[in-house]
């Protein structure tokens, strides 16, 4: 006699299943955020880093009792970056021991490990969603913030946080204003309007080259809340997303040539006009391009002081580097500038280990199967002014970024081709 299978009970398991994942899939997305540039981890004393200790032992337990260990195992680029960065750090604290260096080292290997097991076990697919989704929440909740705001006027009159600069935050914890202080400034839930406005800009491209039920209503919130930001940076960032999205359409050999040789024209014809460009942007909208035109610009001089200073220190000690957190103290004294340039902090840091860094993005890029030469330069400027432009080296999302693009796992698929990627984890 066949058994009898309940065919009810079964979808409805498989239904909660789905509902279950998708929950932590979306409980993760926030630990990411909270913890890549979120206002109050700016605040004095703040340590949101601690709180990811319970998804890591969470996502520890799912790989043992589920056996997902194939997971991580074949994941071989991917761990051998986790195990370098790791490593690195562990002997530049040896050299250059102190409670700061200690405690700043932890927090590293926190975020490194909660974005390494995030990444093997959630596929890029998948991940992206979640973002997506997320992202636009977040940003129709601060365009309704903005408008109460600068369009009515209205004094929300939140609890007041000040960060760690002295710039004094009102906090609706998913969304934050400046209190008497460019307000007219969109900062979403971060703690500087350009960090919003590159994650905004990351969430368009994704919302493009995916398949949502509410495209179109997406792209318009996440385009607003763009605006809003006025950060010149993030509309740089969509300029290069739109420029990969182009070189990734599959077009005729004649077409893409034609394409090239426009190109090629536009980017003389600019070089040749930029200044006399940039003088007349920058007389339609101040607020963006003024800064290109200034000499004294405190934005274009910390975004060339920074690399400089940390240069500085890296050929001061260049075999261990200061650690993780004296190399801040020391870089202080040199300049007081902040520190924007992510890829020479970690040679200040670690000394030449921290090119293990650099290294990984630059293969992480390159490396991308099935993309072409152009998209893949077009990725790296971006990579290259995400990392100068805020400081990145306790930001998860931008770990999670880097290990998909290390996976070599099959299933995981490739970062760049998002929706040809494998089944899904």
């Amino acid at each position: 006699m066949r058994p009898v299978i309940n065919y009810r009970h079964s979808r409805q398991y498989i239904s909660f299943s789905k509902n279950f994942y998708k929950l932590v899939g979306f409980l993760l997305v926030i630990c990411t955020l909270t913890t890549s540039g979120y206002a109050l981890s700016s605040v004095e004393g703040s340590q949101f880093h601690i709180f990811l200790v319970v998804p890591i032992l969470l996502l520890f337990l799912y790989v043992v009792f589920q056996n997902k260990f194939n997971y991580l195992l074949f994941n071989t680029k991917a761990n051998f970056f986790y195990i370098a960065m790791m490593l690195v750090a562990l002997i530049s604290t040896l050299v250059n021991p102190s409670i700061p260096n200690v405690m700043a080292m932890l927090k590293l290997f926190i975020l490194l490990t909660f974005s390494y097991l995030v990444s093997s076990l959630i596929c890029v697919k998948k991940f992206s969603e979640y973002l997506v989704i997320t992202v636009s929440f977040l940003a129709l909740v601060s365009l309704i913030a903005y408008f109460l705001v600068n369009g009515l006027n209205y004094n929300l009159s939140l609890p007041v946080y000040v960060n760690i600069n002295g710039l004094p935050y009102q906090s609706g914890f998913i969304f934050f204003i400046y209190d008497n202080h460019m307000d007219f400034r969109n900062m979403g839930p971060f703690w500087e309007p350009g960090i919003f406005g590159t994650y905004l800009t990351l969430a368009l491209l994704l919302l493009i080259k995916g398949h949502f039920k509410y495209k179109k209503t997406g792209l318009l919130i996440l385009s607003l809340a763009l605006i809003t930001t006025v950060s010149t940076a993030a509309i740089i960032f969509l300029f290069l997303a739109l420029c990969f999205w182009i070189s990734a359409v599959r077009l005729s050999p004649r077409m893409k040539n034609l394409l090239f040789i426009f190109g090629i024209s536009s980017a003389v014809i600019l070089f040749i006009s930029l200044l006399p460009l940039l003088t007349l942007l920058a007389d339609l909208m101040p607020s963006y391009f003024a800064k290109f035109t200034a000499t004294d610009s405190p934005s274009v001089l910390e975004r060339i002081a920074s690399p400089i200073t940390n240069l500085k220190l890296f050929a001061a000690h260049p075999y261990f580097g200061l650690g993780l957190f004296d190399s801040l103290t020391e870089y202080a004294k040199l300049t007081t500038a902040s520190q924007l340039s992510t890829p020479t902090f970690f040679l200040a840091a670690f000394g030449v280990g921290g090119l293990i860094y650099s290294l990984a993005w630059i293969y992480g890029v390159f490396s991308q199967e099935g993309v072409s030469l152009l998209s893949k330069i077009i990725v790296f400027i971006y990579v290259v002014s995400l990392l100068s432009k805020e400081p990145h080296y306790y930001f998860s999302l931008t770990y999670i970024l880097l290990f998909y693009l290390l996976s070599s796992y099959k299933k995981n698929g490739q970062l760049f081709n998002l929706y040809n990627a494998g089944g899904e984890k």
